[in-house]
């Protein structure tokens, strides 16, 4: 009885020890299941707002905007002048072919009841009504006079203009059409295929395939020219990219995921080219490639595919604060709570609150407004983010959302460097909505050269609408001009240096 009663404190000093780790392990299986709980919750509740919430990010004005100072420069726009019309409606534009229409009363009806006399004309009424008839082909005729010697019989023929497909049947303006239908309005070639039976003309889909390749070999030396205007030295680009379905040969029926990117580039302030490449994938060798040479200023998301440019220091990182910003937004309207990621969604908001005041400086200006304004309410952000940090679990939505702003913070600041630059890679993720639009309507290329014949031809239409060009204008003209243009004088045909010179249409 003695010897148990002397092991009896050391069997409980055990237990007790053992049911201290016990509890310590629990709690540790507790605390991941929570988080994990907490993850899944999220993603489902992230699942049902990309199904049925709002994409718009915007935050009420109280929030985006800083108090104006003293110093900032105000921002004028202008009206709109156009006026409407008596029924509220805008005008129609004036250039727009107008066919009247008279409407009168019967000439026994224009009698006063009351007084008996004769009704006077005092003026008229204008109503006017938009409509619409379906568009229209026609033919071209190319009569060409032939002439013959009575001495040695020789004969001679005029000759033709050089078309844009050498006997080809098609003119510079239905080229036009298929390319920006399919290109610029998401409509797949067989369903041009189907607008060209209703109007009469019938057209084989590979024979539209055919024009659409003949066009981009003509288009192709103007894209390579654009390139050098892009690329320029010590200026900066955005760029992005987007998956895109390739039918796969090898595999009857399959698809391969290829990508798309897009560079969007020159100007100081205001981009002029939105070039597109094509690549089998998303290997890190596709921008390096295409970016060899260039130094400067790249602005993109965090894809670990850039980072062997910015090893040399030639190439600067420049983040995106849009991107950061999106986790928080969805954590605001996944939970449904005000918390740590409304507090974050203020704090940029400041910063993009300083950027609208700084759309109406010059780069100089803007660089020194944000050194003045900005940059305070980074360095006040990332000590309230540092401070959260060691908060919050790592794992949970909003541990990862601050960790990402850490881990990129140098990026995210670099917008700071030159007033030229952007606070967001926005510019390159409106050049990709096109690209997204279209692969919903023609859901894969049917090759990888096909891919790389859309990217020639997305360079050229997204080019124009950046510049304000009307595309077909632009396509009928240069398609006409191009067999006679040399090569020296290429650029005189790039959308942002294009003047209309002919109008094939009539």
């Amino acid at each position: 009885m003695k010897i148990a009663s002397e092991t009896e404190p050391t069997i409980l000093l055990q237990l007790l020890q053992e049911q201290q780790l016990m509890n310590q392990k629990l709690l540790q299986q507790n605390e991941q299941l929570q988080a994990r709980i907490e993850q899944l919750q999220h993603q489902l509740e992230k699942l049902f707002y990309l199904l049925y919430g709002t994409k718009s990010e915007k935050q009420p004005i109280s929030e985006a905007k800083t108090t104006k100072k003293s110093d900032e420069r105000p921002v004028f726009r202008q009206k709109d002048r156009s006026g409407p019309t008596p029924n509220g409606r805008g005008r129609l534009p004036e250039a727009l072919p107008r066919v009247s229409i008279e409407h009168d009363i019967e000439e026994k009806k224009r009698y006063c009841q009351a007084c008996g006399l004769r009704w006077h004309r005092l003026g008229q009424v204008v109503t006017e009504q938009l409509d619409f008839k379906p568009a229209e082909f026609f033919v071209k005729e190319h009569v060409r006079y032939k002439y013959a010697c009575r001495g040695c019989e020789s004969v001679f023929i005029a000759d033709c203009p050089v078309q844009p497909i050498d006997k080809g049947l098609a003119g510079a303006g239905v080229l036009a059409e298929v390319v920006i239908n399919k290109y610029q309005d998401a409509l797949p070639l067989y369903r041009q295929q189907q607008r060209f039976a209703r109007l009469g003309i019938t057209v084989p889909r590979s024979t539209l395939c055919d024009w659409v390749t003949q066009v981009v070999e003509r288009l192709q030396p103007i894209v390579d020219k654009m390139k050098s205007d892009v690329l320029i030295p010590g200026k900066r680009i955005f760029t992005d990219d987007t998956p895109i379905r390739v039918l796969d040969n090898d595999k009857k029926g399959k698809t391969h995921l290829g990508r798309l990117w897009t560079y969007v580039g020159g100007g100081e302030r205001k981009p002029l080219c939105v070039l597109y490449d094509y690549t089998p994938s998303r290997s890190q060798k596709g921008p390096q490639q295409y970016l060899e040479g260039f130094t400067g200023y790249c602005q993109a998301d965090a894809y670990p595919g850039y980072d062997q440019l910015y090893q040399s220091g030639k190439v600067i990182e420049v983040g995106c604060w849009a991107h950061a910003r999106r986790a928080f937004v969805e954590i605001m309207k996944t939970t449904k709570q005000e918390g740590l990621a409304n507090e974050a969604v203020h704090w940029i908001g400041q910063l993009y609150g300083i950027e609208e005041t700084g759309k109406a400086f010059t780069c100089v200006e803007r660089f020194y407004y944000r050194r003045r304004q900005a940059r305070p309410i980074l360095k006040q952000f990332k000590r309230w983010l540092l401070r959260h940090h060691l908060t919050v679990l790592p794992k949970s939505p909003i541990g990862k959302a601050i960790a990402y702003v850490l881990n990129h913070w140098q990026a995210l600041n670099n917008y700071l460097r030159d007033g030229m630059l952007e606070i967001d890679n926005n510019t390159a993720e409106r050049a990709i909505k096109p690209l997204v639009i279209g692969r919903k309507n023609y859901l894969f290329a049917g090759s990888h050269e096909g891919a790389k014949r859309a990217a020639v031809l997305y360079s050229i239409l997204e080019t124009c609408k950046l510049n304000g060009v009307n595309t077909w204008d632009y396509l009928n003209d240069v398609l006409t001009r191009l067999p006679t243009t040399l090569m020296k004088d290429l650029g005189s045909l790039l959308p942002y240096n294009w003047t209309k010179l002919t109008t094939n249409c009539q």
